[in-house]
């Protein structure tokens, strides 16, 4: 029952900060780079939420197995089952990427799926790399 606990205060505490920090890069760049039509249409900030998720997932695992070999399971279930996968979105991803689809965008689907996986997977491998470091 503590690890239901765990993860649904974690999920939701990353939910909330992947939904201010969506809002915030979306008010940013619109007011970067007013009347932008790529600005308008491409899904940055999920991209940006995403590879960050994907950083500090990597950082944490390499944190936990290499810094504290012994810690305790419930930390890791909060911290990467909880936190960073209610701040990560792979559902929002692909609804993106199909509506720009959808929607024409052919060009800019095929760069925001080929950006997502290969920076996400590229994020996850320096948070596990500078995890080994630290």
């Amino acid at each position: 029952m503590l690890k239901i606990i765990l993860i649904f205060i974690g999920a939701g505490i990353g939910g909330i900060l992947r939904s201010l920090m969506s809002k915030y890069l979306s008010i940013l760049l619109s007011n970067k780079f007013p009347n932008n039509k790529f600005i308008e249409i491409y899904p940055y900030p999920t991209l940006v939420i995403n590879i960050l998720g994907s950083f500090m997932i990597g950082l944490a695992s390499s944190i936990l197995i290499n810094q504290f070999p012994n810690y305790n399971n419930e930390i890791k279930i909060f911290i990467m089952t909880g936190l960073l996968g209610g701040f990560t979105t792979f559902s929002s991803f692909s609804l993106e990427a199909v509506n720009l689809l959808h929607e024409g965008h052919t060009y800019v689907s095929f760069i925001y799926i080929l950006l997502s996986l290969s920076l996400c997977i590229f994020g996850c491998i320096l948070g596990i790399t500078l995890g080994k470091i630290s």
